[in-house]
């Protein structure tokens, strides 16, 4: 028996040695701030769903029983398996992390090596990502601390937001390629009256504005810089700039 259903047998066991039916077993568990329904504890006791290191404390509190009688082997293999797997779980998840995390700073090198590249006179490359990602990474990587303050959220990225001039002030480095952000901000302004009337989008809108201003404003300052690809997804890459296994 895999240890999922041996413990969900346990705590069903347990369960009925206290004359508790589901119902009254859930109020308990309610108490204790676990918001189970009776499906969810029907699939736990029937082993179709693990319990969390978490829930299990609650879990054996509202049955009056010390965490390890929820193991059936009262520790033993069985307790290290499923230690071993909460364990590995976790591993998994700062796995992951990590690796977010090492794609993301990658991204922002290569997007920082092009705007030293373009600051030193050079910009003919092909860019495998859009414009506004080009800033955005540029943007959070020389002004992280305070982008985060505004975007706690890390999916959105400093832009020319409107009536927002701390915002705004974080795309100046874009004057160090020749670009005022003032125009940015006209150009954004002028299509957001064109096409709402106002010059407040929100959301959606917004992001696809941007995505139209930074396009036209690159063209029209950097024409040898072609941007292709414009995922948001895919790593952001630069023909002709590699990052080397040293991260150079």
């Amino acid at each position: 028996m895999d240890p999922d259903s041996a413990v969900g047998q346990r705590v069903a066991e347990l369960r009925r040695q206290k004359g508790l039916r589901q119902e009254d077993f859930l109020e308990l568990l309610e108490a204790r701030g676990v918001g189970w329904t009776q499906a969810t504890l029907s699939r736990v006791e029937g082993g179709k769903r693990a319990l969390k290191a978490t829930e299990a404390f609650a879990v054996a509190d509202a049955l009056g029983a010390d965490v390890a009688q929820l193991n059936p082997a009262g520790g033993g293999l069985l307790n290290q398996i499923q230690s071993h797997r909460l364990k590995y779980r976790e591993a998994q998840s700062a796995t992951r992390t990590a690796a977010a995390r090492e794609n993301n700073l990658r991204d922002r090198l290569i997007a920082l090596t092009l705007a030293d590249e373009i600051q030193s006179g050079r910009s003919e490359f092909t860019v495998h990502g859009s414009p506004r990602r080009f800033v955005q990474l540029v943007g959070h990587a020389l002004y992280e601390e305070r982008a985060w303050a505004f975007y706690p959220y890390g999916d959105s990225e400093p832009s020319i937001g409107i009536g927002n001039a701390e915002v705004q002030s974080e795309c100046n480095w874009l004057t160090t390629i020749g670009i005022d952000s003032a125009e940015v901000q006209t150009e954004y302004n002028s299509l957001a009256v064109t096409e709402f009337g106002h010059a407040e989008p929100a959301g959606d809108d917004h992001f696809r504005l941007l995505d139209e201003v930074y396009r036209k404003v690159f063209a029209r300052h950097l024409p040898s810089l072609k941007f292709v690809d414009e995922t948001t997804t895919a790593p952001f890459t630069v023909d002709g700039i590699e990052m080397r296994d040293d991260g150079g």
